[in-house]
């Protein structure tokens, strides 16, 4: 079953960011970033290169991908997605725990 929730600041005065996010995944082993894909550019038709960026990462445990994270592309709000296996719910709470934040874990009815 997937967890589904957010990292998100604890008060108003947590200094949950990007940067500090990004440094996380950045030593974190089981926090991997994607490999680059080949994709089709729209616009010229020709084959491009997506590289992912530094606030995006796979969840591994146990040599298995369990699930994905990355930062809010809404800036606004400083949160980070979280969607995994429950196997790797207390990694999430330990990312939390780093980060001075709280985990969200959205209910089974938001889902709907």
């Amino acid at each position: 079953m997937k967890v589904e929730g957010t990292i998100e600041p604890d008060s108003n005065i947590s200094s949950l960011s990007r940067e500090p996010w990004c440094q996380l995944v950045d030593r974190r082993a089981e926090l991997p970033r994607p490999e680059p894909r080949q994709a089709i550019n729209p616009f010229t038709c020709q084959s491009m290169t997506i590289r992912p960026t530094p606030d995006v990462a796979l969840v591994i445990l146990n040599g298995e991908c369990v699930g994905d994270v990355s930062w809010s592309m809404d800036e606004d709000v400083p949160l980070v997605i979280i969607s995994v296996e429950q196997v790797a719910l207390s990694l999430v709470l330990e990312w939390t725990k780093e980060l001075g934040g709280k985990f969200i874990q959205y209910s089974r009815d938001e889902d709907a």
